[in-house]
Formats: structure tokens, C-alpha cells, sequence
């Protein structure tokens, strides 16, 4: 196991440091991500090191604000498509029936032919 020391800033001020163990870096990171949830709305930029040199340096993005944005990426996708989904159910149902087509049928075609 090595030394991974863990310092939280905030306005680039220290405002929190904790010392842990780890097998290696990736490790290292993974706990230092778990010490990150606990305190993210407190520091702004964080560093972590290992025998005196830093081996990471960024803001905190915590797996809580990442399955936000997520979600909230899905929720945009889910709405998009459910706007659209009206307009091509009326092209398919226009295009249906050719023998009782309708100007406005022609119309739809075209327009779903130029895109």
C-alpha cells in the first residue's frame, strides 16, 4: 500500500486535506473521487499526491452532478423525440392508403423526399 494525501481548495485556499492508503493510483483515485461526494460543495479544485508529487489536479466532479447530467441529457433526447414523433406518425398515415390520397399527402411526401 502507498501514501496518497488528498487536499481540497476552495477560492485557492486549503480549506481540507486527508491522508489515505491505496494500491495504486487508479485506486487512489477511485477513493479520492468517494472523499469527493462527501465534499464537493465545499472545495471548488481539488489535488491529489503521492510522494510529493501531484498526481491529479481538477475541479471535483462528484458521481451524483454526473448522473445529473445524464439524466438530464436523456430527459432533452426523451422530449425531442416526443415532439417529433407526431409528425412522422402523420407522414405514415398520409402514405398509407396511396388510392385515397389527399393534397395534403403530397405535400408530406415531398417534404420527407427533400430532408
Amino acid at each position: 500500500m502507498k501514501n496518497y494525501s488528498l487536499y481540497l481548495f476552495k477560492d485557492q485556499k486549503l480549506v481540507g486535506a486527508k491522508n489515505f492508503e491505496a494500491d495504486d493510483p487508479m485506486s487512489a483515485r477511485l477513493i479520492a473521487a468517494r472523499l469527493l461526494d462527501a465534499s464537493a460543495r465545499e472545495c471548488d479544485v481539488f489535488e491529489l499526491w503521492q510522494d510529493g508529487q501531484r498526481i491529479d489536479r481538477r475541479a471535483p466532479t462528484t458521481m451524483v452532478a454526473a448522473r445529473a447530467a445524464r439524466q438530464n441529457q436523456i430527459i432533452d433526447h426523451e422530449i425531442a423525440l416526443a415532439n417529433s414523433a407526431w409528425a412522422f406518425d402523420r407522414a405514415r398515415e398520409l402514405m398509407k392508403e396511396p388510392h385515397a390520397r389527399k393534397p395534403e399527402a403530397k405535400v408530406a411526401r415531398e417534404m420527407l423526399h427533400r430532408t
